[in-house]
């Protein structure tokens, strides 16, 4: 990382380069600066409790895209028969949280450049062609859940990568003469090469579902080396640019919520009145009349009042959710209250007077995904068992 912010940074990496390479070295500052710094006064909102649905997820995905290749050669020059070639890798990545992941890329890429030589004043091309093989470690930093907590409705991320890769090319320059080309000439130059790269880019991500994704990425990969395009300059480093427009597939289901438990709640028990022993008769008093024993009343009977049933769909103990964030994230069209036990806060839905009112409720609850609701019976205003 120390010798990617100099190489950004020194003035013979882009000596002499055309408006453009220097408009991409500022870019390039800019996205190496925000990895590292961007993060920090927003450090704080990743100590809250966020919606973890994003992160812990594997995802295996593949791009296909044009490349551009930057060098001696092909400095400043632009086009399909100047630079552009394709190019196509498989990733794979784990997202970690739901701000930091990590990747690995393995890309092959055909590289294209080409140059003019003026001889006995006519213009004679100097092609170059050749193949690259790259495997890479990149992390990335999801910028959208950095400004903004993540949400389960969000579809849209903007997103950077940085890394750590090796390439191999091989490439074959030739000069050609004119005289439709009866007079060629291979440069001896055509070997196989090795170098370190580093990638850094930045990219959009659009969910189209649960598990698929779409992608669209450009990523500059700066090649410590001057033999990308067979032709050494003034620079040490070559590069190349890769958009690539990718699709992914999400292959885990995201952390596991702690399994509820369900204790039973006996009903209250009331207590029997206590009786009290008679006051002795006070001394020099005459005794006093034997007491009078009321005629045996029968007990008045306490006649249970019906049950009362609602359908609880969640319960949470380390997280802390709203009504109206549960009633967002089910996707509930009702009212949804909140009854808390402890340190257990449980949500509920419904209030019926019979059991086939909450049995049609819970259907209707485990039809929109909720497949763990249950109902709860009450008795007087009191919990009394569950039915599952």
């Amino acid at each position: 990382m120390i010798w990617c912010s100099f190489a950004l940074l020194h003035p013979y990496f882009y000596q002499e380069l055309s408006p453009f390479m220097k408009v991409t070295r500022r870019l390039l500052i800019f996205l190496f600066l925000g990895f590292f710094f961007v993060s920090g006064p927003f450090a704080q909102s990743l100590r809250k409790k966020p919606d973890p649905g994003y992160a812990n997820r594997w995802n295996l995905g593949i791009t296909l895209g044009p490349d551009f290749t930057y060098g001696d050669l092909t400095n400043g020059l632009a086009g399909p028969k100047r630079n552009l070639s394709m190019a196509g890798s498989l990733v794979i990545g784990w997202q970690i949280t739901n701000v930091f992941g990590a990747r690995l890329q393995f890309l092959g890429a055909w590289l294209n450049g080409s140059t003019d030589s003026l001889i006995d004043g006519v213009l004679v091309p100097n092609p170059l062609t050749g193949i690259l093989a790259e495997g890479s470690l990149l992390a990335t930093i999801n910028f959208t859940n950095i400004f903004s907590p993540y949400r389960s409705s969000r579809w849209f991320f903007l997103y950077g990568t940085v890394g750590l890769g090796y390439s191999a090319w091989y490439t074959e320059f030739s000069n050609e003469a004119y005289d439709a080309g009866t007079i060629n000439t291979n440069n001896p130059l055509n070997n196989f090469h090795t170098a370190l790269v580093i990638p850094l880019g930045i990219g959009t991500q659009f969910r189209l579902g649960d598990k698929v994704n779409a992608s669209v990425e450009y990523t500059f990969h700066l090649v410590r080396s001057d033999l990308l395009d067979q032709t050494v300059g003034r620079s040490n480093n070559d590069r190349f640019d890769y958009l690539a427009f990718g699709i992914s597939l999400n292959l885990g289901k995201g952390p596991k919520k702690a399994p509820q438990k369900v204790y039973y709640q006996p009903p209250p028990v009331r207590p029997t009145p206590r009786i009290l022993d008679p006051a002795p008769p006070a001394q020099n008093q005459p005794p006093a009349a034997p007491p009078r024993i009321p005629e045996p009343v029968e007990p008045q009977r306490v006649i249970p009042q019906p049950f009362n049933y609602s359908v609880q769909i969640c319960a949470f103990a380390r997280y802390t959710h709203s009504t109206d964030w549960i009633k967002q994230h089910y996707h509930i069209p009702m009212s949804v209250r909140i009854e808390k036990s402890g340190n257990m806060d449980r949500f509920l839905v419904g209030r019926c007077s019979d059991l086939e009112c909450a049995k049609q409720l819970r259907s209707h609850m485990i039809r929109l995904g909720i497949r763990d609701a249950f109902i709860v019976v009450y008795q007087d205003g009191v919990r009394h068992h569950v039915i599952r």
